[in-house]
């Protein structure tokens, strides 16, 4: 009995220490993004999730009021986008002026967080902290634990 309880009490411990390294990551990721956009001289928003969202080019006006006329999370949304890391480099991309549509409640919690911000029409780049992307498992040819930047035109949406 003791045995286990020793294993338990290990586990616990090592389940707090690396709860606390998840939270030191996502501060420290989160004073890099804001660091990174303040030595740009950038005008963000910093969304209570984490998320930073730079609007580049606005939307169509929404005469309902803020919210009510973006994406909600069950939406399809039409976009173009880029995606690339604050260094710089591009790992994923729309090709032209192709577009492509996902179910939002698909896609990572940046976006979903970001989509939910922006109106048709509008282009913003989403500043995307590693646990509000893919975090320690990204899909192949991403980095793990990566900060992530994503242009975004949001051509259209559906519910």
């Amino acid at each position: 009995m003791r045995i286990g309880s020793l294993i338990l009490l290990s586990f616990s411990i090592l389940g707090i220490g690396c709860q606390k390294d998840s939270i030191t990551r996502f501060e420290d990721e989160r004073r890099e993004i804001r660091k990174y956009l303040e030595d740009l001289n950038l005008d963000y928003q910093e969304h209570s999730t984490g998320l930073f969202v730079v609007s580049d080019i606005p939307g169509e006006p929404c005469a309902a009021g803020p919210y009510a006329c973006s994406p909600s999370p069950s939406s399809q949304v039409e976009v173009r986008y880029e995606g690339s890391y604050l260094d710089g480099e591009v790992f994923d991309q729309t090709q032209g002026n192709a577009t492509v549509k996902f179910r939002l409640y698909n896609l990572v919690l940046g976006w979903q967080y970001g989509l939910q911000l922006m109106t048709k029409g509008e282009t913003a780049r989403l500043f995307i902290p590693s646990r509000l992307g893919y975090g320690p498992n990204p899909p192949n040819g991403i980095r793990a634990n990566a900060i992530l930047v994503f242009e975004v035109e949001l051509i259209d949406y559906v519910d």
